[in-house]
């Protein structure tokens, strides 16, 4: 019977341990490839032309740039530009390092949660071989460094609390621990009547088991964490939200892991002071390039708001996000395991409600049991939420929200299986069948997992991202001082790859102001050329350009895979 671990002083065994460390390797294994192949998405680009400015000290404060995100991704991938130089992978160490860290760290979280070795290391295998997981980490968004940062804040949030020293300590602290232990299984309850008795048989158990120099000595220490602990936990919260200001959508499912840890209201105190320690240096460096605090303003305006969906969006919506949530683990086989994992505890909490199940009358010795059932139905309420807020609300349906959701979600498909493993290995000739079911599921995991490595699926990097857009600015490399490239589409890639080359980008906004800028200088010998996409948006611009006597040529030795590079003549 899995007992509630938040208060565990042993450590984990050296199987786990081995377990863990076996799954980190596979999951650099299954990393490393991406690091090197994948090419930029327009919002990779933008952000690595950022980190370049900063990295040779041409724009530290990005003073002229229209930045809405939070600077700490930035100000990373700027460490790694003078010692890599400027190569594409630079910008997406840090977010390769965070995805590696990230898989020991989930199973250091399930240890703490549930106590239970082959749910930690199951949980960290899933979450290794998600396709969706792999193609993220050598990317160069802000989400997969959010995400390290936000489970780094939960392992911090459940870690022990202090540790005795002596034998004559550790003596009384186990008697404490398990006394204190009944009081808040009874606590989680909220079952009165049962808390009045069990608080009583503590206080009695508690005078007759300790003289009063033990009691001095260890009173109190079990419901305490360490004060660098609790700062510890804000800090991590606070990268995360200097990360990205979507960690504020997080912060629920961490005051529900802290509640169910024992945190004290002075203990929330303390993690508020090391959020606002980290928090207040990002509003410091918003108000000294701008004056303001003007990071939110700016996100929201390119965000284009927040409101609820029209009825009309709704049902649309709802199939977009279907469409984007089978790519976790693209199997419809795990999929509709990880389904079955988040819905089970969402039936307990409705039976709950109906007083039919969870915490009916239950012996107070159950309860060692149930609390973990406690932490499955929060974490499956908060997977509900969070996909109910971003299907409700009309926000982009863009692949790199579900991120966070991923070590959830492999936590959940890990608890599972884990318990469904022990039903059927106490069935009599059902053994056989559980194998056989565990190496199904292993090589369907390890295929997608495979060919997520090598960016088969359309989330994430992979090694088309760009459309093509590094091969049309090798092309520009070696181009004369002074040549133009006009663009409408395009500008942030061409900013990153055309970074400290005399190609002059310049944007414009229509098909009119092209042809006008084109009347005005096109006496000079200058070299001018356009990039256009194939898709038919291009065909205005196009009919713009010939009608006003100019004739575009197109380059096939720089063809990119979505866009075309044109002379202009």
């Amino acid at each position: 019977m899995t007992n509630y671990t938040f208060l565990r002083t042993r450590r984990m065994s050296w199987r786990g341990k081995i377990g863990l460390i076996g799954v980190g390797w596979l999951t650099a294994v299954f990393r490393f490839h991406g690091l090197f192949a994948n090419r930029f998405h327009a919002d990779e680009a933008l952000f690595a032309t950022w980190a370049r400015l900063i990295a040779v000290w041409r724009d530290p404060l990005l003073l002229t740039q229209a930045v809405d995100k939070p600077p700490l991704l930035f100000y990373l991938q700027a460490l790694f530009y003078p010692l890599q130089g400027p190569v594409a992978w630079a910008a997406r160490l840090p977010n390769f390092i965070a995805s590696i860290l990230l898989v020991p760290l989930l199973g250091m979280l399930v240890w703490r949660w549930y106590g239970d070795e082959k749910t930690a290391v199951l949980a960290a295998f899933f979450l290794a071989l998600s396709p969706f997981a792999i193609q993220f980490s050598a990317t160069a968004f802000t989400d997969p460094l959010l995400v390290m940062w936000l489970v780094a804040a939960l392992v911090v949030a459940s870690s022990s609390r202090i540790k005795p020293q002596s034998n004559k300590q550790r003596q009384v602290f186990e008697i404490n621990k398990r006394n204190w232990l009944s009081w808040h299984h009874a606590y989680a309850r909220r079952d009165i009547l049962q808390t009045f008795v069990v608080r009583k048989r503590y206080l009695r158990s508690f005078v007759h088991s300790l003289n009063p120099a033990q009691l001095a000595q260890c009173a109190g220490r079990c419901p305490t964490f360490t004060e660098g602990r609790l700062a510890l936990a804000g800090v991590l919260f606070g990268l995360a939200l200097a990360t990205k200001y979507q960690a504020w959508l997080f912060l629920p499912l961490l005051v529900g892991a802290a509640w169910l840890a024992g945190w004290r209201w002075r203990d929330g105190l303390r993690f508020v002071g090391g959020l606002l320690a980290v928090f207040s240096m990002v509003l410091l460096w918003d108000f000294v390039r701008t004056g303001q605090f003007s990071l939110w303003g700016a996100q929201m305006g390119n965000f284009g708001g927040i409101r609820l969906s029209w009825s009309w969006e709704i049902w649309p919506r709802l199939h977009a996000w279907v469409q984007m949530w089978r790519w976790l683990w693209v199997s419809p086989v795990v999929m509709g395991f990880m389904a079955v994992a988040v819905g089970w505890p969402l039936v307990c909490i409705l039976c709950a409600m109906f007083r039919k199940l969870c915490f009916n009358r239950l012996p107070l010795a159950a309860h060692r049991a149930r609390i973990t059932d406690l932490l499955d139905q929060m974490l499956a309420l908060f997977i509900f939420g969070y996909a109910l807020v971003h299907w409700l609300l009309a926000v982009p349906v863009w692949d790199r929200y579900l991120l966070a959701l991923a070590p959830l979600l492999a936590i959940l498909g890990a608890r599972l299986m884990v318990n469904g493993s022990l039903f059927i290995v106490k069935t009599p000739g059902r053994r056989s069948g559980a194998w056989l079911v565990g190496g199904v599921l292993l090589l369907v995991l390890l295929t997608a997992a495979w060919q997520g490595r090598n960016g088969r699926f359309p989330v994430g990097g992979g090694s088309g991202a760009d459309g093509g857009a590094a091969e049309i600015a090798a092309y520009l490399y070696d181009a004369p001082y002074g040549t133009v490239l006009y663009d409408h589409w395009f500008s942030w890639q061409w900013n990153y790859y055309l970074f400290d080359r005399g190609v002059y980008v310049n944007w414009v906004p229509q098909p009119a102001m092209l042809v006008e800028d084109l009347t005005v200088f096109s006496g000079d010998d200058t070299l001018r050329f356009i990039v256009l996409p194939d898709d038919g948006s291009e065909r205005p611009f196009m009919r713009e350009v010939e009608a006003a006597g100019f004739s575009l040529t197109p380059i096939p030795e720089a063809g990119g895979a979505r866009m075309v590079l044109y002379q202009i003549e």
